[in-house]
């Protein structure tokens, strides 16, 4: 059986770790559905501290991009592929709120992540491992790119 938590709350350094509640025990999956480097970057930092899987999707105007990054497999993390536009101020102000995203967008992007999460969950375990999935609404197709491990990166590749 599968349960879903959420949590209503704006997070951040400060509550992070608080806010993921491990006294009921560990979860199977982080679902990243937010619109920021500067959260998404909280967010992989928990998951590779407790090495829990971390699905993350986004969407602005009518593109959409979704992984799924896994720390019990050290596949490398979101920084690894991100990690330059983290603290890239410039990338982190092109938001859904001032760039546009279109409905339909949000709707594609939320509907494979779903549908990741749940093969992941109960399906096949690995859908999208080291894989980079990019959705184009406007041409109407998508890609997949893989990724690799940043043998550098200040997140996943440095000792605890």
């Amino acid at each position: 059986m599968i349960e879903a938590y959420g949590t209503v709350a704006r997070l951040d350094e400060d509550n992070a770790y608080e806010l993921l509640d491990l006294a009921s025990g560990k979860p199977d999956l982080l679902l990243d559905c937010t619109d920021n480097f500067a959260t998404r970057d909280v967010i992989n930092r928990i998951s590779v501290h407790y090495r829990i899987p971390l699905l993350s999707a986004s969407a602005i105007a009518m593109q959409g991009q979704l992984a799924l990054f896994e720390p019990p497999l050290d596949t490398g993390c979101y920084h690894c592929v991100f990690g330059a536009l983290v603290h890239d101020e410039v990338a982190d102000e092109r938001t859904c709120a001032n760039s546009g995203v279109l409905a339909s967008t949000t709707a594609v992007m939320g509907n494979l992540q779903a549908n990741t999460a749940l093969q992941y969950l109960g399906l096949t375990k690995n859908p999208l491992t080291n894989k980079l999935l990019i959705w184009d609404g406007r041409q109407m197709q998508q890609r997949l790119m893989g990724y690799r491990k940043d043998p550098e990166c200040p997140v996943c590749s440095s000792p605890d």
